[in-house]
């Protein structure tokens, strides 16, 4: 290896591996691991256990909900490799506060609703989960909200 490493997305496919294949060159599995055959096969240079990121393209948004009508819903939208997306509608209801906002460069310690033009000058992000009940309570004129706000920043850039 020459301590250099590059980051070469390419269209893969991940399949059921053969763990004798593993043991056939001393790789040694961890307990209860998954093996999996990842086709194109890597560069003939890579060699045994040259370093592999495995990821999966997933996309969160805020949408109306199917669950809860008239509000909204945390949907996640998975790529599988063959290019079909998978949507699925995970919490519901959130009041219509509910979204992403971005810290910038420039910005400081105040999020942006819009994401900057230039993505590498994002920061880190804030996230609004602002519940809100399915129905108005006995008693009460609106439906009741809980507001929740988390934030990331990124610490490990480069510039």
């Amino acid at each position: 290896m020459t301590g250099v490493y590059s980051y070469v997305e390419n269209p893969a496919t991940e399949g059921a591996g053969d763990a004798l294949v593993c043991t056939g060159v001393n790789i040694t599995m961890v307990p209860n691991g998954k093996t999996v055959l990842v086709t194109p096969a890597l560069p003939a240079n890579a060699g045994l256990g040259a370093p592999v990121f495995l990821y999966s393209k997933i996309k969160y948004e805020f949408k109306a909900s199917n669950a809860v009508p008239g509000k909204l819903g945390l949907f996640r939208t998975t790529m599988m490799p063959n290019g079909t997306l998978i949507t699925e509608e995970i919490v519901a209801p959130f009041a219509n506060t509910a979204g992403w906002k971005f810290f910038t460069v420039n910005g400081g310690s105040v999020a942006a609703v819009n994401p900057p033009a230039n993505l590498a000058d994002m920061r880190g992000l804030e996230l609004h989960l602002d519940g809100i009940s399915e129905n108005i309570a006995p008693g009460q004129i609106t439906n009741e909200t809980a507001p929740f706000t988390t934030a990331v920043f990124f610490k490990n850039r480069t510039n």
